[in-house]
């Protein structure tokens, strides 16, 4: 399955709200955020400054683990 729409993508729109949310957990003085990554997002989620941890394993939908220290 493909939700994509491709004429909205790279608007800043995901990157606004990850951010936003990195923001918040900053605000609550945690120490980071993590993402479980779908396989074609992790590059997205790398350019943002997210760092892989734990155990990769492809065979599932949602691969890595990313965490974005604050």
């Amino acid at each position: 399955m493909n939700d994509r729409v491709p004429e909205h993508q790279r608007e800043g729109m995901g990157a606004r709200l990850v951010n936003h949310a990195a923001q918040l957990a900053d605000s609550l003085r945690l120490d980071g955020v993590t993402v479980r990554a779908w396989r074609e997002s992790e590059t997205f989620f790398a350019g943002l400054g997210f760092i892989p941890f734990g155990d990769a394993n492809r065979d599932q939908l949602h691969p890595r683990r990313l965490w974005r220290p604050l």
